[in-house]
């Protein structure tokens, strides 16, 4: 479409149709002089694969304009100032990859391609997926070493919005961006855009679209981001008397992998009963007995010596990723996979296509990511290698991997140390990988991929509510999915067709409490059932005599009335009527006890 905004413009037309009628033939056309007199410029491009024609384009930002693409799929806007513009195809039964893109014009022209689908045919992956709250722990060997930490929201269409931003310089300058991801609806791959142009930025999405992991350039960058899932409640219980896994990559001083088991005990008190490197047992590894906290909104800290970690814990509580500094000069990525309750697994539980993202530092520092199939005896095919070093080639042959009943992962021939995720969504390790006159220590990120999988088994989720009352509970589902339904006149409720992944079970009806006030829930392969609760009414005599036995009228500090120091209240009995629990406390004696809020008389 062909902009005349002024009479300076009709002048220019009449004179350049003078100078283009004496100059004789040329390709430049008179709007193409305009531009180049004005410094007006064009956005332009081609829309292929299921549909080219008749695609509307549309463009909005520094202007707001339409077009629809010609029977070759091309388009073009021109007559367009410098400034930020966002290209956005649509037509009814098709979808876009990407779904729309963000262009900025400085004194060039610009292309926006895109590659249609069509709609009819369902498909693993939504742009969508991406739209949430997530925070990132970002990992860099190299030319640079060193850590980021930031909290982003990504819009539907995408958009990157830095919320904070931290690294190990202790700067809290956020990229300039704008930053675009965009999910290949087939295989759960993320690319990024910066500033409107490509880049070899790769990740992936879990199938519960809650993890999300990858390479990224710089010097070499791995990156994990876990989505802030709404509703879930965080509480230091989360982190006590819990079993892990720990695998992490060093690198600056020290340049290794690590992996690592250990527990904490009832006040959250750390004890690694085993820590492992690449020369066989990490002498360096200390059982200081730090103490590990999670506070309301996921965020993971230490103290003592980890007192630089910062860290996020997942929605289902089973997986924390976070960043610290050692003796000043070690950047360190960790991640804690919290295994109780995880039994059963075997090699069926990694039958599929795995996106592998890898970090390797040491004899050479390089990002990696390959594609693995893993077939019903474990043994795995590789390809698709990418890297950044062109002397580094990915496997030539197969390997086996085996699983553990308790997710832990090994490969035949290799010092591969791994750890299934609990709902079996990823899996994390370490191994050495051996360049014939040195080595290099690896940390692998491997996503489960819904491409190359034909299976379609869903599964039920059922319990029951007991106690005061039974009919007419609202249960609320989220995680790997949300719904919601009502319990029967006999307490009973259920969710049917799930796909394996981790969810949360919420009961609430108004005048009541339940135990336990949410119930996380994996399925792996099977039906769940046993989610049960117990409702007790929020008015009972038992919640009244907590209130008399342990508070006495003495409970709190008023500020007109309204209650702004917790007070404990035995667990077993739960919060008085009026009241929220907000957590532990940290009185010993006679615990344990929740810490509420009230109000007072």
């Amino acid at each position: 479409m062909k902009k005349i905004k002024s009479m300076a413009y009709m002048l220019l037309i009449v004179l350049l149709g003078l100078s283009l009628n004496t100059c004789g033939s040329g390709s430049d056309t008179i709007d193409d002089y305009i531009d180049d007199l004005t410094g007006r410029y064009t956005i332009s491009g081609t829309v292929s694969g299921a549909v080219a024609a008749n695609v509307t384009i549309r463009l909005t930002g520094a202007e707001t304009e339409n077009t629809t693409t010609a029977a070759d799929g091309t388009y073009e806007f021109d007559g367009l100032a410098d400034g930020t513009y966002t290209v956005t195809p649509v037509l009814a039964g098709y979808t876009f990859t990407p779904a729309s893109r963000q262009i900025v014009i400085a004194g060039a022209d610009m292309t926006a391609n895109f590659t249609a689908a069509s709609s009819s045919a369902a498909t693993p992956y939504e742009q969508t997926d991406l739209q949430a709250t997530w925070d990132v722990q970002i990992l860099e060997a190299g030319n640079i070493n060193g850590w980021g930490r930031y909290n982003v929201t990504v819009s539907a269409a995408g958009g990157v919005t830095f919320n904070s931003c931290q690294d190990s310089t202790g700067s809290t300058a956020c990229p300039a961006g704008p930053i675009v991801w965009t999910i290949n609806p087939n295989t759960g791959v993320i690319t990024e855009t910066n500033n409107g142009a490509d880049t070899d930025n790769h990740y992936a999405i879990t199938l519960n679209k809650n993890f999300v992991a990858g390479t990224a350039s710089g010097s070499s960058q791995l990156l994990i981001a876990q989505k802030r899932v709404s509703g879930v409640a965080y509480s230091n219980r989360d982190l006590q008397s819990k079993h892990f896994v720990i695998h992490s990559l060093m690198v600056g001083g020290e340049n290794k992998w690590l992996h690592e088991v250990g527990s904490t005990d009832a006040n959250r008190v750390v004890t690694l009963t085993s820590s492992t490197d690449p020369s066989s047992t990490d002498n360096n590894a200390e059982n200081t007995g730090i103490t590990i906290s999670v506070d309301a909104n996921g965020v993971v800290t230490m103290n003592g010596t980890m007192s630089s970690y910062r860290g996020f814990l997942s929605y289902d509580k089973k997986t924390i990723v976070g960043t610290f500094t050692e003796d000043g000069d070690t950047y360190q990525l960790m991640v804690i996979q919290i295994t109780d309750g995880q039994t059963g697994n075997s090699v069926s539980n990694v039958v599929g296509t795995w996106i592998d993202h890898i970090l390797a530092v040491g004899g050479a520092d390089f990002w990696a990511h390959q594609n693995i199939a893993i077939n019903n005896t474990g043994v795995m095919t590789f390809s698709n290698w990418v890297d950044n070093d062109i002397a580094i080639s990915g496997p030539d042959a197969t390997e086996t991997i085996a699983i553990g009943s308790t997710g832990t992962a090994t490969i035949q021939g290799t010092d591969f140390h791994g750890q299934l995720s609990y709902d079996g969504q990823f899996l994390i390790g370490t191994r050495t990988i051996d360049l014939g006159s040195e080595e290099a220590y690896a940390f692998h990120v491997s996503i489960l991929s819904a491409a190359g999988s034909t299976s379609t088994t869903t599964y039920s989720l059922s319990g029951a509510v007991s106690g005061a009352t039974l009919a007419d509970v609202l249960i609320t589902l989220s995680g790997a999915a949300t719904d919601s339904t009502t319990t029967s006149s006999s307490g009973a409720f259920s969710f049917t067709g799930l796909a394996n992944g981790s969810y949360t079970l919420t009961p609430s009806k108004t005048g009541y409490t339940f135990t336990p006030s949410s119930l996380p829930v994996t399925i792996r392969g099977a039906n769940a059932t046993g989610s049960n609760f117990t409702a007790t009414s929020s008015s009972s005599s038992d919640q009244c005599d907590v209130w008399d036995d342990y508070v006495t009228n003495t409970c709190c500090t008023t500020q007109n009335n309204v209650k702004v120091v917790g007070i404990p209240v035995p667990k077993t009995c739960g919060c008085p009527a009026g009241t929220t629990d907000v957590g532990d406390d940290n009185i010993t004696a006679g615990g344990p006890y929740d810490l509420c809020d009230c109000n007072c008389d």
